[in-house]
């Protein structure tokens, strides 16, 4: 749009507004709106012109570019034609240029290579001086290195040469013949000669401080260092110092001799099994020192401490086979130094966390700890032969009436469970331990058997103090059983406590029955233990179990026995005296006198008994049994007497009762009413009417389920007063009562009582 275009169409803007009426502000506004209209199509204008100017400005610099590069083009063109005119040259020589390049290449290796023979003296000896100086291994080894691989390429060309015999080579002045001969001749022969030894002179060294390498790690760690990086290397990277040579067997070859050679020595130092032992425990010691100097020094990849570990095992297991193939000229002493060594190499191995290698020394130290209890059990029982023999002599020259016992206990269990703490203390809670542990069962078995024996001998059996005494002994010999046993479950190993036989409930035996509820315990507990024993034999089978209990049961039928022999004593002194209870003499206002006679007998004993040294537990027993003897020989006599019973028998047992009460009250209190409450009982049946009968029968049968109506009918028999018709009768029908009850499964009370003790005699 043209200036004059713009004031026109401006006038004519004005002249319609002017046409339009409106006033002068609407006329001036319209004037600035024009005005603000051209600055802004003046703007744009100019911004227009500027763009196409930098436009033009663009294309210019492309085109003066071009050009530029053009010229470039025009300028290698000439010079790539003067380049093809010269290259045609050069192709036409071309295998002329090549010869050229390979004779330089040639001149050049063959330059690299008399070098390397001019400095090969020189090198040769400063490998020569390193080796008398004692350097670092892996110095003189990097020197070498290059010697010996320069003596493996001369050696490749000489046989390339020498395969003809003779080789003629023409020469500028005059020919030369390259002869096999010569070149043994030549000094290049005699320099590579020396590499050799020097090799082989560095080999020897090399090997001789790995067999040091103990002391030499304690001395000088870096040159063991040194070493190992030169058997590393070549073992990793073969530098190949020597062809087809295995570093890493050698290595432990060497290591293999350095061992055995400690070994041999320790034997050789040594004139018996004791200090042979302690020769190898100093070697053993070695362990702990390759442990804290060798293995740093060696490459983890060895793991040094395991192969030496297994080295010297291997060496103690070979030593082991031949104490065990000459095993007849081993001491005992020596066996048991044999074991405790074994021992303390396993904890060394413990100590130092290194695991016991293959194969295992369990199989061959068995065999001697087979031998050791075997001589060991032998003794044992000599020992055991010994004891006896020495204390049957004091029973015929001494009397026991004070201590009722002898040393046969403590000197039995201080010889046995001296075998069992050598085990312990030599082999652990291990199989040695186990082993004697069975050892010992089979001596105290062997004890008893010899015991049991001396006490079946009539001398023995009326002697009063001698039954007191073995009755004494066999308990304290149980308990010292029970007290091992207690010993072998503390201090075995589980795997082997395990094989430890033990009852699955309190062992109440020694708690003599005191009552009749008593008795019925003991009898449950027999039939556990006969479960418990058949379990056992059927383990058994399968493993060899160790059962000491059975041991203290065979000490406690011992006391038992001595026990029973001592009533069979009292009942020989009374035998007379049992016989005229419920006779004429009894009924005869003599009663009293009878009972005063047993009664007295029974103090004579018991308190002879009382004031020595019989343990209480086993003076309850033979108490309770005391009155036992006495109430069946007081029943027995009353069912059996063949006089009848007269009003007055009832009388004369009720203050029987009361005397025997009053007398035994002294040794077991209140419990002695108990103990006689059968006797009571029974002596109201005997003398009961006919009418009434029924209620002392039926009391002491559900008192007493063990009780049974025979008993009843042969003492009711010898009533005078009684129609024996209706008698009959009366018993019939508890008869029936009782077979009902005992057939009601309900009826689980099995209790036993001094009734079953009881024969009718007919």
């Amino acid at each position: 749009m043209t200036e004059s275009v713009a004031k026109e169409h401006a006038t004519q803007q004005v002249a319609e507004t002017l046409i339009g009426g409106d006033d002068l502000k609407q006329v001036t506004q319209k004037k600035e709106d024009c005005k603000n209209e051209k600055e802004s199509v003046d703007y744009r204008l100019l911004s227009l012109v500027r763009s196409q100017i930098t436009k033009i400005e663009k294309g210019t610099g492309g085109i003066k570019k071009s050009y530029d590069t053009i010229k470039k083009i025009e300028s290698n063109f000439k010079l790539i034609c003067e380049l093809s005119k010269n290259s045609a040259v050069l192709i036409d020589n071309y295998d002329t240029i090549r010869n050229a390049n390979k004779i330089k290449r040639n001149l050049k290796r063959t330059s690299e290579e008399l070098t390397g023979i001019l400095e090969i003296p020189e090198k040769i000896e400063n490998v020569e001086i390193l080796l008398e100086q004692d350097e670092s291994m892996f110095k003189i080894y990097t020197e070498l290195c290059h010697l010996m691989k320069f003596r493996k390429q001369c050696y490749i060309l000489i046989e390339k040469k020498t395969d003809n015999e003779e080789v003629k080579v023409d020469r500028f002045d005059k020919p030369f013949v390259f002869s096999p001969e010569k070149v043994k001749q030549s000094p290049l022969m005699i320099h590579l000669k020396k590499i050799k030894e020097l090799s082989d002179e560095f080999l020897e060294k090399l090997w001789g401080q790995v067999e040091d390498i103990l002391p030499l790690s304690q001395d000088d760690p870096t040159a063991v260092i040194q070493t190992m990086k030169v058997i590393y290397v070549e073992d990793q990277i073969h530098a190949s110092l020597v062809d087809e040579l295995d570093y890493k067997a050698t290595f432990q070859y060497h290591l293999k001799n350095f061992v055995v050679s400690r070994f041999q020595k320790a034997k050789h130092n040594a004139e018996n099994i004791h200090e042979q032992l302690k020769e190898v425990t100093e070697v053993i010691q070695d362990l702990e020192k390759i442990q804290t100097y060798v293995e740093p020094c060696v490459p983890k990849v060895y793991n040094i401490t395991e192969f030496f570990a297994n080295l010297y095992h291997n060496q103690i297991y070979l030593m082991l086979s031949n104490f065990k193939k000459k095993q007849t000229k081993l001491s005992v002493d020596g066996i048991l130094s044999l074991i405790n060594w074994v021992k303390k190499y396993r904890e060394t191995l413990m100590k130092l966390e290194i695991p016991e290698s293959n194969p295992p020394l369990l199989e061959d130290l068995g065999f001697f700890i087979k031998e050791y209890v075997s001589h060991m059990k032998k003794n044992m029982k000599q020992w055991s032969l010994n004891i006896l023999k020495i204390d049957n002599k004091k029973c015929e020259n001494s009397d026991f009436s004070k201590t009722y016992s002898t040393s046969t206990p403590v000197d039995l269990f201080i010889s046995v469970n001296t075998q069992i703490e050598t085990a312990y203390k030599t082999g652990g809670g291990g199989f040695f331990l186990f082993e004697m542990a069975c050892a010992v069962a089979e001596v105290l078995t062997f004890f008893q058997n010899k015991l049991r024996g001396n006490l079946s001998e009539e001398k023995n059996n009326q002697n009063f103090d001698y039954l007191c005494a073995t009755m004494n002994d066999a308990d304290k010999c149980r308990e010292s059983t029970m007290n091992l046993k207690d010993y072998l479950l503390t201090h075995l190993d589980p795997l082997w406590e395990k094989r430890v036989f033990t009852y699955d409930f309190d062992d109440e035996d020694d708690d003599y029955n005191e009552n009749n509820e008593n008795n019925n315990k003991d009898q449950e507990i027999e039939e556990e233990r006969e479960i418990e024993k058949e379990n056992f034999e059927i383990q058994k089978q399968n493993t060899r179990i160790l059962n000491l209990d059975t041991v203290g049961d065979g000490f406690s039928e011992l006391s038992k026995n001595s026990i029973n022999r001592m009533i069979k004593l009292f009942y020989n002194d009374l035998e007379e005296t049992f016989n005229s209870l419920f006779s004429e003499q009894w009924y005869d206002e003599e009663s009293e006198l009878i009972s005063t006679t047993i009664i007295e007998t029974f103090r004579d004993y018991l308190k002879s008994m009382k004031g020595g040294a019989i343990f209480t537990h086993l003076f309850k027993k033979i108490v309770n049994q005391t009155i036992d003897l006495f109430l069946i020989q007081y029943l027995t006599h009353l069912m059996n007497g063949q006089k009848k019973l007269e009003e007055n028998t009832e009388k004369i047992i009720i203050e029987d009762i009361e005397r025997y009460e009053e007398f035994f009250f002294e040794y077991l209190g209140k419990k002695v009413y108990s103990k006689f409450e059968p006797l009571r009982l029974f002596a109201e049946l005997a003398t009961s009417s006919l009418t009434t009968i029924i209620m002392p029968l039926g009391k002491i049968i559900n008192k007493y389920p063990d009780f049974k109506i025979e008993l009843a009918e042969a003492v009711l028999a010898k009533r005078i007063d009684f129609d024996r018709k209706s008698f009959l009768q009366q018993l019939e029908t508890f008869k029936q009562n009782q077979k009902n009850n005992s057939t009601n499964p309900k009826n689980e009370n099995t209790r036993t009582s001094i009734f079953s003790k009881l024969k009718i005699q007919n």
